[in-house]
């Protein structure tokens, strides 16, 4: 978890920029306590670098792994800015266009009541193609995770169409008819993680390479994020945890009761919504590159017009969040902020 407290507000003294860390502190702590978390990692970066970081708890359940900067964990849907970022990057190259309809890389893609060549790229990242919440994320979990049991478990299994291991056989449900679009396409934006598997198989076509391996090229090691990884099974992630600094999934099921699981859940399809292991320290990195237009260290790591293509000007900025490419912005007290938010509620866009 990486948290951005604008409250703590810096004080000048001697034209050098200050701040209340142990306020800080003190704060995290009293929350992380009221909300009963067993492990929190956080890490602030600016303008002069890291602000502050620290780990509070533990990331096991014997309490033998003390939460720091550098636990590597799941961050769940903050994956899918990645993968944006990845098809950015190809834009960027004139190797991909985010107005291109699904269909240029999946032709038999149909959604119920939206005609066959309307849904663009452009659409499926700003969660505007149509598509409504659905199962298959739930059914890829069940079916393709070991050591998953229970009433609310074994009812997935049953209900579900088909193994969902494949884009393939995600693409195969969304198009047989039994889903059907909310309204046409950038009329609603209703969150999908369905929308952003079917990204992740249009940049393995695009780029002719696996996103695992590009992002490492291209995005990963150039930012200095070296305990990171995007992986199916949590196998490559625990080779960067040589030092055993790496936590467990804990998650309750569709009965309440908790499941714990190492490999951080297998759900193929669904490898740039939920698969990227990382640390604090490294997406904090991350995002500072991003707020600075590809630069960190001094280094211009990723393309400029990449970093800018994703919240960029083309995007509304107002009081009201608006969903970009992987991200949402909105305008604050007079600063832009761009954060990850994976609420599913329904609203009309603009886009």
């Amino acid at each position: 978890m990486i948290l951005s407290l604008s409250k703590f507000t810096p004080r000048e003294e001697n034209t050098t920029m200050k701040y209340d860390l142990q306020a800080l502190d003190a704060a995290l702590a009293k929350r992380i306590e009221e909300k009963k978390l067993p492990g929190v990692t956080v890490c602030i970066r600016g303008p002069e670098g890291v602000i502050f970081e620290k780990g509070y708890g533990f990331g096991d359940e014997g309490g033998k792994i003390p939460m720091n900067e550098h636990t590597i964990m799941g961050i769940a849907s903050m994956s899918k800015s990645t993968v944006s970022l990845a098809l950015c990057i190809l834009a960027a190259e004139g190797r991909f266009d985010w107005n291109d309809p699904v269909t240029k890389y999946f032709p038999n893609f149909t959604l119920k009541g939206s005609p066959r060549d309307a849904i663009t790229c452009h659409h499926l990242a700003c969660h505007t193609s149509g598509l409504a919440p659905l199962n298959c994320m739930n059914w890829s979990i069940v079916q393709n995770t070991p050591g998953r049991s229970g009433p609310w478990t074994e009812a997935m299994r049953a209900s579900a169409p088909n193994d969902m291991s494949t884009i393939e056989q995600v693409i195969d449900y969304i198009s047989s008819g039994r889903c059907k679009a909310l309204g046409g396409p950038g009329e609603y934006m209703s969150y999908s993680n369905d929308g952003y598997a079917i990204l992740c198989g249009i940049f393995d076509k695009a780029a002719g390479e696996p996103l695992e391996q590009f992002l490492t090229r291209r995005v990963f090691q150039p930012m200095g994020m070296f305990r990171t990884v995007l992986d199916e099974d949590c196998s490559e992630a625990r080779k960067l945890a040589s030092d055993g600094n790496i936590t467990r999934l804990w998650e309750r099921d569709g009965d309440g009761n908790f499941t714990v699981d190492d490999n951080w859940g297998i759900l193929p399809p669904f490898r740039s919504c939920a698969c990227v292991k990382s640390t604090a320290h490294d997406f904090a990195r991350y995002y500072q590159c991003l707020s600075n237009h590809g630069v960190i260290d001094g280094v211009q790591a990723i393309p400029a017009s990449a970093a800018d293509m994703m919240c960029g000007p083309q995007f509304p900025l107002g009081e009201k969040p608006h969903y970009c490419y992987g991200l949402r912005k909105s305008l604050w007290k007079g600063h832009i902020i761009c954060e990850h938010s994976g609420n599913c509620l329904l609203y009309t866009s603009p886009s």
